[in-house]
């Protein structure tokens, strides 16, 4: 693979893993570097696969009476996951925790359950 190609597939690692002996360079009578992706290895991108991470935080309160306690959670969790520069999403319930059939609970285990 070519270098303008194998940067846009790997990034500007791929000098750094050649260094490090994870990637090794076939070069060309031009003395250009030249790349096998099938020797790639999956290891190699999960800093990738952590950046297309998303958090989520969850909120909740049990009664109607505790909705502004509820929008403070969801403020307070809003500025922790900004401060952290998380990709985030705050999920907010109102009811009892006794109740598991709460629509943000389920929404929550859906996301949990899908990244795995």
């Amino acid at each position: 693979m070519a270098l303008a190609k194998r940067h846009r597939h790997l990034g500007c690692r791929s000098r750094r893993w050649e260094a490090s002996g994870w990637l090794i360079a076939e070069h060309t009578v031009g003395g250009h570097r030249r790349y096998d992706m099938a020797k790639l290895r999956p290891e190699m991108f999960r800093a990738q696969a952590e950046a297309n991470r998303c958090t989520v935080a969850y909120g909740r309160v049990s009664s109607h009476d505790q909705k502004d306690d509820l929008e403070r959670q969801k403020q307070v969790l809003e500025l922790y996951c900004a401060q952290q520069s998380w990709t985030f999403e705050v999920i907010a319930d109102l009811g009892s925790g006794m109740n598991y059939h709460k629509k943000g609970l389920k929404r929550l285990l859906d996301a949990i359950i899908k990244v795995r």
